[in-house]
């Protein structure tokens, strides 16, 4: 579906493959990736997606993140690094990584299956433990601000760059997505089909799908989006409703 501003518009666009594709990240009109199952690596030019070899077919890819002119793939003991006409760089690694957010090439982090979180610098990747639990999305601002990750049970931790503090979520519904706009702007998505907002005065069901849970969530001019199941797109603008 593609959103004009007032209506939706069904576009069909062929894709090169019949496998699940598991992440999306797009830069620009002309310019977004997908991966997914066995290895599968797709680029968007604007026009078409065609298929990118970057990965072996037993591998199957779960994130893709990109930032400054830098494109980083996460999957199965996998995590690539594609830097346009200088290639890219295949790093194998102990972790799954099933989620990647970064605020700009020097300070990227990745989320794995297991509780560990990892932290590239532009130079390294060190690993931090995260409490136990299980985890799907991370999120963050600024370099000086918090990062976020969610997960199950209502599970919220707040990561400061030296340790990751729980926070109460409001809810012990399964976390699936997380956005943050500033320190008391927190937005997270849940498999009982919220859309929740944490401010200054706590946390608040923005919106909901009745149909099912809620996934996808991002924020655009000030709007915030997410998806979620039987095709559902939410879209919420706090300004609207006196900041909620």
């Amino acid at each position: 579906m593609h959103f004009l501003g007032s209506i939706y518009e069904p576009r069909q666009v062929q894709s090169p493959v019949a496998v699940t594709l598991s992440s999306v990240w797009v830069g620009s009109d002309g310019c977004a990736w997908a991966v997914g199952q066995g290895g599968t690596v797709l680029r968007w030019d604007g026009r078409a997606w065609f298929p990118v070899c970057m990965a072996g077919k037993s591998t199957d890819l779960h994130a893709v993140w990109g930032h400054g002119g830098s494109i980083w793939i996460g999957g199965k003991n996998t995590l690539i690094r594609y830097q346009g006409g200088d290639g890219g760089t295949l790093i194998t690694s102990d972790f799954a990584i099933v989620a990647i957010w970064g605020s700009g090439p020097d300070d990227m982090w990745f989320l794995t299956h297991q509780p560990v979180v990892l932290h590239w610098n532009g130079i390294s990747c060190t690993s931090m433990a995260l409490p136990e639990g299980e985890y799907g999305a991370i999120s963050g601002g600024a370099d000086d601000e918090p990062v976020w990750i969610v997960g199950a049970s209502g599970s919220l931790l707040r990561g400061d760059g030296e340790g990751w503090q729980p926070i109460d979520a409001g809810t012990e519904a399964n976390l699936t997505g997380v956005l943050t706009m500033g320190e008391s702007d927190l937005w997270t998505t849940d498999d009982a089909g919220q859309l929740r907002h944490l401010d200054a005065s706590g946390w608040h069901v923005a919106a909901f799908n009745v149909f099912g849970g809620l996934s996808g969530l991002c924020e655009v001019d000030g709007v915030i989006w997410a998806a979620g199941d039987h095709c559902i797109v939410i879209q919420h603008r706090p300004s609207d409703e006196g900041g909620e």
